[in-house]
Parts: C-alpha cells; sequence; structure tokens
C-alpha cells in the first residue's frame, strides 16, 4: 500500500510541473490571465506581445504567450 502512494503521490506531481505553451490576450497591466495559468501554476513565463500604439478596439489587451523554461 505504502508504494501505491507514493507512485500516486509522484505521478500527481509531475503533471502538475507540466508547462502549457499557450496564448491569451492578456491584460497589459497586469498580464493575467497568462499570468497566473503560466508562471503561477506551471513555472514558465508570460511573455506579452503588445504594439507601441493602443489599439482603440482593444485598449487593454495585448497578445500573450506562455514559455516554458
Amino acid at each position: 500500500m505504502k508504494l501505491s502512494v507514493i507512485a500516486l503521490t509522484t505521478m500527481l506531481g509531475l503533471a502538475a510541473a507540466e508547462c502549457y505553451e499557450g496564448f491569451w490576450y492578456a491584460d497589459r497591466n497586469t498580464r493575467e490571465p497568462c499570468a497566473a495559468t503560466c508562471e503561477v501554476q506551471n513555472g514558465g513565463k508570460c511573455i506579452l506581445d503588445c504594439p507601441e500604439e493602443i489599439d482603440p478596439n482593444f485598449p487593454l489587451l495585448c497578445a500573450a504567450t506562455c514559455q516554458c523554461s
């Protein structure tokens, strides 16, 4: 029984450590939801791609990607 508990804990730890390289439209100031999903849960880095000029249709949003380390 002890071996199965250890094996289960190891598998859950490995599953939680996976990094998901995703794409979001994120807030340019807080980097959410990219930062919460990518950095906090998966150990990656949220990279914003904000244009110099603010788009009047999407004034607060930028394209964001998660980069796994």
